[in-house]
């Protein structure tokens, strides 16, 4: 992750790009690490396009994927996803299992099985398709709808101009539902297993801006920062932030380099 951000930061100072076209894609372990990125990395990213991949190799020991997983994170960027319809590998039937819990955690998600093995022949057929998705889906730099979750807030504490800054219980904690259960085909016992196994504490930020006024959901955290751009807000009038249906709040805000 620090790699391929430092390229990123690299390319952005030595050549014009479009900040908010950078498109993240991988093939086969880099499919899997594309994964983690959606997962993990969020901020830099426009959108995601794991092929070839499997979510289930982040949990293997070998693959060294630090931090704990929660599908909620996904829905902040778009996903364009193939596998192989043979792929002795990562089955694609398999992979299907982990997608349909993204969906149902809300990630916005085009799965396109493809007829083969554990390859990319089909890549003239579906370059087109990818290169539209790409088109389609700039990054929103400033999302107005956002939610991160996290257990390692130092390495993946960040989506965006949220920060979660400490972990722990608070009154009135509500939100999303922490989807985590991979739903198996009749016949095989147990029918429910955890995607992504956790042993630590975590929590998630759920927010919603409308105009100045910001709404925050919370579960698990005690503290957070909220990251306010001119470009977003009004900083001429108050902002309002209310938290977990508690009283709102509202502050002018000294601008301050």
């Amino acid at each position: 992750m620090e790699n391929l951000n430092e390229i990123l930061r690299e390319l952005r100072r030595e050549y014009n790009l479009d900040e908010d076209r950078a498109h993240l894609m991988g093939l086969s372990d880099g499919g899997t690490g594309t994964f983690f990125h959606a997962l993990s990395n969020t901020t830099p990213w426009a959108s995601f396009c794991p092929f070839i991949g499997h979510p289930n190799v982040l949990n293997h020991e070998a693959s060294r994927a630090d931090g704990q997983f929660y599908a909620i994170n996904l829905r902040n960027k778009p996903l364009f996803v193939a596998n192989g319809l043979e792929d002795p590998l990562y089955p694609a039937e398999e992979v299907s299992l982990y997608l349909d819990l993204f969906r149902r955690a809300g990630a916005p998600l085009i799965y396109r099985p493809q007829e083969g093995g554990h390859n990319v022949r089909w890549w003239s057929e579906l370059s087109g398709d990818i290169r539209s998705f790409q088109d389609q889906n700039p990054r929103i730099a400033l999302p107005d709808t956002l939610v991160w979750a996290s257990s390692d807030l130092e390495r993946y504490g960040r989506a965006h101009w949220l920060v979660i800054e400490e972990l722990g219980i608070t009154s009135n904690e509500g939100g999303v539902a922490d989807e985590n259960i991979l739903e198996l085909p009749v016949g095989f016992s147990p029918r429910r297993v955890r995607a992504f196994p956790r042993d630590l504490p975590g929590g998630y930020v759920e927010l919603i801006r409308d105009g100045n006024t910001i709404r925050a959901r919370t579960r698990g955290v005690r503290r957070f920062r909220l990251l306010l751009s001119a470009s977003q807000f009004d900083l001429t009038q108050p902002v309002t932030l209310e938290v977990n249906g508690r009283p709102p709040e509202s502050r002018r805000l000294e601008r301050d380099p």
